[in-house]
């Protein structure tokens, strides 16, 4: 790369995040369906991209060409645009990993979302089934029965770790006891088996 080209491309990266004050009583130049994402579409002030929300919630805003970007609307655009980031994000997140709804809530705070758009979008993924506490628990539990035999007490702090809710855990753990008994049972059943096999080969 010339020396041109780097210095072009660290001038863009260190570029100050748009700041929407700064477009106040422009008017919307562009509003643009994503490639990607059909129901979702991106909002242009001016000669800058304000951010992208849903398609039909920016119908119901009037958000179209020529509208003038300011006062009330500009808030709820605002508003819409934030909210949509911080589901982007959440969908991004989960879509890598099974995680627990406050765990999810934990990492969108640091990626710096507004509570007020990180709680209703949590509320929202489990509506659809895409965010479940009991099913992470359970996921957890198995996975760490895959690995090694570990007591009730252990697994708790595991499931604690991962911000499962209390409910959820004792729940799980009522059921982890009474299987892990009755997987104790059988290896008991078993092992006296085997010895009453070897004593029966031994007497004969």
């Amino acid at each position: 790369m010339s020396a041109y080209n780097s210095q072009k491309s660290k001038s863009r990266s260190t570029r100050p995040p748009l700041d929407p004050v700064t477009l106040l009583g422009q008017s919307i130049t562009a509003v643009k369906l994503l490639a990607a994402d059909l129901s979702s579409c991106t909002v242009k002030v001016g000669k800058h991209k304000l951010g992208s929300l849903n398609y039909d919630h920016a119908l119901e805003l009037g958000v179209t060409v020529g509208a003038v970007y300011e006062g009330a609307f500009a808030q709820k655009l605002n508003h819409a645009i934030a909210a949509d980031a911080a589901r982007r994000d959440a969908l991004r997140i989960i879509n890598r990993r099974l995680l627990s709804s406050d765990d999810l809530a934990d990492r969108l705070r640091k990626r710096k979302h507004d509570p007020d758009h990180i709680n209703p979008v949590i509320q929202n993924l489990k509506d659809v089934g895409l965010l479940d506490d009991e099913a992470c628990a359970r996921s957890i539990i198995a996975s760490v029965k895959a690995r090694q035999q570990i007591g009730a007490r252990l697994l708790q702090q595991k499931l604690f770790q991962k911000r499962i809710p209390r409910p959820i855990i004792e729940k799980l753990l009522a059921e982890y006891r009474e299987d892990d008994q009755t997987d104790e049972l059988a290896r008991a059943t078993d092992l006296l088996r085997k010895k009453l096999a070897t004593t029966s080969m031994q007497q004969a």
